[in-house]
């Protein structure tokens, strides 16, 4: 049986000129591409939040920060159900998590 899910992805943002993209793909499939505004604030996060229908399983969830000049992403925190989903990057430009639902 499906569930509606939400996740939250908690972000901040630091550039100049243009704000930064980012894409959030599940299991290769593109459900989010939006700039990262406004810049950083004291600490306080951009909340973005998608609601998806899952069957239980696992997802590969991907947030790509699409680079652009002088303009940079930090993902923060990954929470689903209350739940702290944990994440890897290894040059801040590709995160990566597992979802089980």
């Amino acid at each position: 049986m499906s569930d509606v899910k939400k996740i939250h992805f908690y972000l901040d943002s630091e550039w100049d000129f243009k704000p930064p993209v980012i894409r959030i793909w599940l299991d290769d499939l593109l459900i989010s591409e939006r700039a990262v505004s406004p810049k950083k604030q004291n600490g306080l996060y951009l909340d973005e939040v998608i609601s998806l229908t899952l069957a239980p399983g696992k997802y590969k969830l991907v947030i790509e920060n699409i680079k652009t000049a002088l303009a940079d992403v930090q993902l923060h925190s990954i929470i689903m159900d209350n739940v702290h989903i944990p994440f890897k990057t290894s040059d801040e430009v590709v995160y990566e998590a597992t979802l089980e639902i």
